[in-house]
């Protein structure tokens, strides 16, 4: 959005418009085309500065907050934890991030391929989810297979683990 104003030259121009706002950023000020750095931003509390003889544009300066995103580690199909999810904190808007799918013992992940996210103002979106297969023991009249997260194929079998009400592995 941009608003135009006129002023003469040698006019006192004040900043006096209600601060900005945009999600998931807190405004700094404005910065004049009349300054080469962000170290003079103008705020509606700032003193007036004089009208040259040429326009003046004033930008508005953001600055990123610092916002987090959680990774869950979940049994396949469900929303129940097999382990801790991890919350990082740190990062800003816009910021990509990459998680591996970590190693849970009795447990083999769906997929092991890293996942990417861009981070932004919505929490619910800044989200990394990894599914696991839980991992069991079937004994077959010719021998035994441990599930490897790869199809196997028996007959006459008795389950040697089970899988009740299990939330963390």
């Amino acid at each position: 959005t941009s608003s135009s104003y006129f002023k003469n030259e040698g006019d006192s121009v004040y900043v006096v418009t209600d601060e900005p706002t945009k999600a998931g950023y807190t405004f700094r000020g404005w910065k004049s085309s009349e300054t080469a750095d962000d170290a003079e931003l103008l705020t509606k509390d700032s003193a007036p500065f004089t009208m040259p003889n040429h326009d003046v544009t004033l930008t508005a300066q953001w600055e990123p907050n610092a916002i987090e995103y959680t990774v869950n580690y979940y049994w396949n199909g469900t929303e129940q934890r097999v382990a801790d999810s991890v919350t990082v904190p740190g990062k800003k808007v816009g910021d990509s991030v990459t998680e591996d799918p970590k190693i849970i013992e009795g447990y083999t992940v769906v997929n092991g391929e890293t996942q990417t996210i861009s981070l932004g103002t919505d929490a619910a979106q800044n989200v990394i989810n990894f599914y696991y297969y839980k991992n069991v023991t079937l004994i077959a009249n010719s021998g035994s297979e441990k599930y490897d997260g790869q199809q196997k194929s028996v007959t006459g079998y008795n389950v040697v683990t089970t899988i009740a009400n299990e939330t963390t592995g």
